[in-house]
């Protein structure tokens, strides 16, 4: 096989983008007498003439067209062989995420994934013990995470990026007759089961504004708990529509007379603001493109908030 050097191909290219030898020495920055050396030796290596000079300047022959196809694909693939390296060598290191539960379990994998085989020497470490909103920015201010995602509005010495929003619901069992718009007292045959978190309360309280008044029957730690009593016609009961995936066969989700939103942001320390690996984890989390291949995004359960790019 001929021992052809890059370098000589981009020699070829910048003579007939140029149209002269003159014009691509003035492109490259080297001599004209570099320029014909490197061509020679190409043809000499090929065996066979790539370009026809004239004093119109320089056009290349049926085989200079064919090699200066092929040298443009080999210059992008060396580009991206070098980008991809300086990609993998430079993000070393470990980014800690502190999340409620359901954005862990439903969003963040699908951002660690892809995080894991651009950069494989990127650690990610996704922390999903937060019962409520604001134990998420605590972990960041306190240096415990480099990352939060919360609904928390507390966190004002963070700096606060938009992220997503999911729909509160309500699951009932599937066979439940529902008006059409849903009333409160489609609902009050059956027994209101409640997540006994401190994140929840907050939902419950604000539809409760607006005539939602039946008390819990029972109280819950678990959300699949729930969803699998519910199935069973044992109750039903309000979540945020993350909190209830995967759907569970027996159950339906229907929207309450009011809607009522949770909306997501990811908080970091001004301090961490700057840094490539928490920027790069941060802008895969917010990525359209990665967000879009999740369940939670075909089943219509998160929408973006109007401020993510």
């Amino acid at each position: 096989m001929p021992n052809i050097k890059i370098s000589q191909l981009k020699v070829l290219i910048a003579v007939v983008e140029n149209g002269s030898f003159s014009g691509a020495a003035a492109e490259l920055d080297c001599t004209q007498s570099r320029i014909s050396h490197a061509i020679a030796a190409l043809e000499t290596r090929l065996g066979t003439r790539l370009l026809v000079r004239s004093r119109a300047g320089c056009s290349p022959t049926s085989a200079g067209l064919l090699v200066l196809a092929k040298a443009r694909q080999v210059i992008k693939l060396a580009k991206c062989i070098a980008t991809d390296v300086v990609d993998m060598t430079s993000h070393v290191g470990r980014v800690r995420i502190a999340s409620v539960r359901s954005v862990a379990t439903h969003l963040l994998p699908y951002a660690a994934e892809v995080l894991a085989e651009k950069h494989p020497r990127l650690s990610i470490e996704i922390f999903d013990g937060c019962e409520g909103y604001e134990d998420v920015p605590a972990l960041v201010e306190t240096g415990r995470a480099d990352i939060g995602i919360t609904c928390s509005s507390s966190a004002t010495r963070l700096l606060r990026f938009p992220y997503i929003s999911d729909p509160y619901v309500l699951v009932v069992p599937s066979e439940t007759n529902v008006s059409r718009p849903p009333a409160w007292n489609d609902f009050l045959h059956l027994p209101l089961l409640h997540l006994n978190r401190p994140s929840e309360q907050r939902g419950v309280e604000q539809l409760r504004a607006h005539g939602w008044c039946q008390d819990p029957s029972a109280y819950l730690a678990n959300a699949s708990s729930i969803l699998n009593m519910v199935a069973r016609g044992l109750g039903y009961t309000l979540l945020p529509r993350l909190a209830t995936l995967p759907d569970v066969l027996g159950t339906r989700i229907v929207r309450p007379p009011v809607a009522l939103v949770r909306e997501f942001s990811i908080v970091v320390a001004p301090a961490g603001a700057d840094s490539p690996l928490i920027r790069t984890v941060v802008e895969a989390c917010r990525n359209r493109q990665i967000m879009g291949s999740t369940e939670a995004w075909r089943l219509g359960a998160i929408s973006w908030l109007d401020a993510v790019p």
